[in-house]
């Protein structure tokens, strides 16, 4: 049986998931554009956020098409070159790939981070890798800090600001592991974490 993956972009969401299965690939086949077409027509309208699908089979693209809008103040179209903010949806990709490195037995989810990020100032307490997957690290959340700091909402911060912040930050909120407070602090420093023990970006 072939695998298909489909990767199907809604504005402000991305969705993933992988279907296996030879009756649903003879299908995928016989009238691809069609069946397309009416899985995602709920989308093809000028009333809400619209839809990019992309049908990957064998690691080459054999179905791509944009459905609906991109901008419903402006009427914008969708296309299938259409960029979408992921946003936090991106923390199981690194989740994902932190717990790769953990079974490629590469770091420990109890490891310290200052092991791979040294430049994280010592707190006076240990901060687990674990602690950042969970959202029990103390860090301030960049987001909110900065603001507090006299960012707006509309200006874009780059990782190197929000490493600055952390690098500037006296003390943490609570004793990493005693409470949970989301955090994309904790997120971004593990992004950081998979760069410096792969070598490559975490965009690649």
């Amino acid at each position: 049986m072939k695998k298909i993956h489909f990767i199907v972009g809604f504005v402000a969401i991305f969705l993933s998931c992988t279907l296996t299965g030879s009756v649903f690939a003879q299908r995928l086949s016989a009238n691809t554009e069609a069946m397309m077409d009416s899985v995602f027509a709920k989308y093809n309208n000028k009333t809400g956020p619209g839809c990019t699908v992309a049908v990957i089979r064998d690691g080459k693209v054999i179905f791509k098409k944009a459905y609906g809008l991109a901008n419903l103040e402006y009427n914008m179209p969708l296309t299938s070159a259409s960029v979408f903010d992921v946003a936090s949806l991106s923390k199981q990709f690194t989740g994902y790939a932190i717990a790769t490195l953990i079974q490629q037995g590469k770091l420990s989810e109890d490891d310290d981070i200052r092991k791979y990020l040294p430049k994280v100032p010592d707190f006076g307490d240990v901060i687990t890798i674990r602690r950042l997957l969970h959202h029990t690290s103390g860090l301030r959340d960049w987001p909110n800090t900065l603001v507090a700091a006299g960012w707006k909402w509309s200006e874009e911060a780059s990782f190197e600001d929000i490493m600055r912040m952390v690098h500037n930050q006296a003390s943490l909120n609570f004793k990493p592991g005693a409470d949970y407070s989301y955090s994309n602090t904790g997120y971004n420093l593990l992004a950081a974490l998979v760069e410096n023990i792969t070598g490559i970006s975490f965009r690649e």
